[in-house]
């Protein structure tokens, strides 16, 4: 069985809205490698229909190294509203998303990654779904705006890892003290 795995960029106010707005002046070489590193030991990535709009935006096409990944990757687009999904190897997902979240999980045999800290993972977060909560930590605080506060009951974490990447990005690994099944 795999293991789903998010992957959350984060200020240190804990917002994790827009990061693109915010979060991307340091999502250098080093930054896209750690992605690109998670990517690799992924057999796919869950999303939502926002999150699936934004990666496409900007890595559809893209030829780099994190480019080619995310393109190649099987991507499953959890979406009520969104008609096809044009991206490659882009599928999209109309059942429970906790129901075929667990479907695709019990049948994986590597990781499924998800980017973000939307509607999806905190949904599978609520369902126990959740094995590992990376959270790329950026020197920022952006005051306003959706994020980790809007967890709204407890969860009991112990660190896994940490990583100061050369940027100043911190990258912390968390993991459920009791995992559902």
């Amino acid at each position: 069985m795999g293991r789903i795995v998010a992957n959350v960029i984060t200020s240190i106010d804990g917002i994790t809205e827009s990061p693109g707005e915010w979060g991307m002046r340091l999502f250098d070489v080093d930054a896209q490698r750690e992605s690109l590193k998670r990517l690799l030991n992924s057999e796919a990535m869950l999303m939502g229909r926002l999150t699936y709009q934004a990666l496409k935006a900007v890595w559809a096409g893209n030829d780099g190294p994190l480019g080619k990944r995310i393109n190649s990757i099987k991507k499953y687009v959890f979406s009520t509203t969104l008609g096809t999904a044009s991206m490659s190897n882009a599928e999209v997902i109309r059942g429970d998303a906790v129901v075929e979240a667990t479907r695709l999980r019990s049948s994986a045999i590597a990781d499924l990654t998800v980017f973000g800290f939307g509607r999806l993972p905190r949904a599978l977060m609520d369902a126990g779904l959740l094995d590992e909560l990376r959270l790329l930590l950026n020197p920022v605080f952006v005051g306003t705006g959706d994020g980790l506060h809007s967890v709204h009951r407890r969860y009991d974490m112990r660190l896994a890892s940490s990583e100061t990447l050369p940027n100043g990005l911190v990258v912390l690994t968390y993991r459920p003290l009791t995992v559902s099944r």
